[in-house]
Formats: structure tokens, C-alpha cells, sequence
């Protein structure tokens, strides 16, 4: 499988997850600069999705970018094994939605 079709079947996962868990959720068309725009009651959050751990830094520091200025949480979502893993793209430390 190519790298793209991984990470749109991730995104397409990670879109799932989200609106099982009460979340109205957008795609961005391209995905750039952000993938997925997930709005909670009281949030919102623009999500990088990662099919894996690779380049992790490089988008969460685009992520940053992208963000400043917004009125929104910036999170990384990546895979671990068949984990959804939900990241701070500041510190790289694990965050709950």
C-alpha cells in the first residue's frame, strides 16, 4: 500500500474515532496545512494525522505554524500499532480528547 492510501485510511480512522466520541468533524480538502478540523461542545482542534512516528516533528512544528493565532487546539494524531495516539505538538506528550 503507498504511503498516501496509509495515511487516508488513518485519517479516515481517526475522523471515525472522533465522531464516535461525540465530535463533528471536517476533512480538509489537500490536507494541508492540517488534515482533519474536529469541534467538541467547547473546542476546537485542528489534528495532523500520522500514519506513523516518521516526521512526527516536522508536522508538529508546521502544525505550531499553522496554528498561531487561531482560536484552536493544535493535536497530532498518530498510529501505534492499532492505537490512535493523541499528541501535545509542543511537548510531544500524549493528550486526551
Amino acid at each position: 500500500m503507498s504511503m498516501y492510501r496509509r495515511g487516508y485510511h488513518f485519517e479516515r480512522r481517526v475522523r471515525r474515532y472522533l465522531e464516535e466520541h461525540g465530535f463533528k468533524v471536517f476533512r480538509c480538502a489537500g490536507s494541508k496545512p492540517i488534515d482533519l478540523i474536529a469541534l467538541s461542545k467547547d473546542k476546537i482542534y485542528l489534528i495532523e494525522c500520522k500514519a506513523s512516528r516518521k516526521n512526527i516533528k516536522e508536522g508538529a512544528r508546521k502544525l505550531i505554524e499553522c496554528s498561531k493565532g487561531a482560536c484552536a487546539v493544535p493535536v497530532i494524531a498518530y498510529r501505534d500499532g492499532k492505537n490512535i495516539v493523541f499528541l501535545d505538538p509542543h511537548t510531544l506528550s500524549e493528550v486526551h480528547l
